[in-house]
């Protein structure tokens, strides 16, 4: 018997002009995609349009058997204030990432914090809101993490708001003396000595034997992943409550625990997920921004130049081996996308992996060819993920993109 791939396609209502976000035009996008394969579940999201949504989400009127929506937890949700904001080590709030000022798109991944309450219910009572006002199946999780490299490693580096410093303590870890290290004003943390050494999230190697030696680093590491963790475990049960599933969109396995991501952790909570293991986006998330970014800031830490850098990562991270860091900003090479789709499946054994599957195509930024569709679909079904999620967005897929997934074994 054929394996049976589940097939999830992201719509976006923040990514368009208004003009392709007209339910009648809307509809006919979804409808030449149906022509070529089956939708097993459409993710909507996230900024609310109640026409659209009563349209896709209606017994009658849906695309597929499930609908979820898709719902920016920590970042760019409605009533989303400066406040909210992680706060750096020099007590600076997140700057986001500028890539798309002047493209008309309202995503400026400024990240709020996990920890702030302030943050979290506004955010989760919008959730809420929607939840209830359509009939959706679930909630699809994006920006559940602390800022990521694309950012700058200012913003990496969060939170030390006082609501992050009070849960720290609770757990007895001292965040003045996090930031004095992460300053280089304390030395070989001779004050941290006596303090047990953590073991951080797994996935990303590289970090862990970076921070090898340094317990604080490592205790703050892992402080973090717990908070997104525990945020994630609040609002999965709150969906349970009424009977609505939860669905994560998560980081690529090398930078998860970078950004507060333990796979492992959050596992439990997903009725499925969705790593962003992408070869051709450009900004937070794409292997071919944050690899780049990460290398060099690694380089400033291990004091050596880009190439140094390079080859100290490579050598740690597998399907990098032989890359630059220019070629990997071109494309992210398809050794990384194969062995970081094998560690995401080892990570969340257990639950669905459904892999994100870019097909987006938009002239000088991001050019998604079908080739390049066939490669991740044939990455995907030998390492052995569950489905594919057109990634990350239907009305930037050409048709060509959708049918190279007509021919998937098992799809009907």
């Amino acid at each position: 018997m054929d394996k049976r791939f589940t097939i999830a396609a992201q719509l976006s209502s923040v990514h368009s002009t208004e003009e392709d976000l007209d339910p009648r035009r809307v509809a006919k996008y979804v409808d030449a995609t149906l022509k070529e394969i089956p939708l097993d579940i459409l993710v909507l999201g996230w900024e609310e349009r109640p026409e659209l949504y009563r349209m896709l989400t209606g017994p009658k009127t849906r695309p597929s058997e499930e609908v979820f929506l898709w719902y920016p937890l920590l970042s760019d949700y409605p009533g989303f204030d400066p406040s909210h904001l992680v706060v750096t080590s020099n007590a600076l709030r997140s700057r986001g990432w500028g890539g798309y000022e002047g493209m008309g798109v309202a995503e400026t991944f400024k990240q709020a914090c996990p920890n702030n309450p302030h943050s979290v219910s506004t955010s989760l009572a919008y959730l809420e809101k929607c939840m209830s006002a359509y009939e959706f199946d679930g909630v699809f999780i994006d920006k559940i993490r602390f800022p990521s490299m694309a950012n700058g490693l200012q913003d990496v580096f969060t939170c030390f708001c006082p609501f992050c410093a009070q849960k720290a303590a609770q757990s007895g870890l001292d965040l003045d003396q996090v930031r004095a290290v992460l300053e280089r004003r304390a030395g070989k943390n001779a004050s941290a000595d006596s303090l047990t050494m953590a073991k951080i999230p797994m996935g990303a190697e590289w970090l862990e034997e970076l921070i090898a030696g340094q317990p604080l680093l490592q205790q703050f590491i892992q402080f973090r992943a717990d908070s997104i963790s525990n945020l994630v475990a609040m609002v999965s049960e709150r969906m349970r409550k009424i009977g609505k599933k939860t669905s994560l969109d998560v980081f690529s396995p090398v930078l998860a625990p970078l950004v507060g991501q333990d796979f492992s952790a959050m596992a439990r909570y997903a009725d499925w997920v969705k790593p962003m293991i992408y070869r051709f986006g450009s900004g937070p998330s794409s292997l071919r921004t944050e690899i780049p970014s990460l290398v060099r800031e690694l380089g400033s830490y291990l004091g050596c130049d880009e190439k140094a850098a390079m080859s100290w990562a490579a050598a740690r991270v597998e399907g990098l081996e032989g890359s630059t860091v220019e070629q990997v900003e071109k494309v992210a090479p398809l050794s990384l996308i194969r062995a970081e789709t094998v560690r995401a499946l080892r990570l969340f054994a257990g639950t669905p992996l459904y892999l994100g599957l870019e097909s987006v195509s938009i002239p000088g930024r991001m050019e998604v060819r079908p080739r390049h569709v066939e490669e991740i679909l044939e990455v995907g079904t030998q390492a052995g993920v569950q489905g594919f999620v057109l990634s990350w967005d239907l009305l930037h897929t050409p048709i060509d993109n959708v049918r190279p997934l007509s021919s998937l074994q098992g799809v009907r």
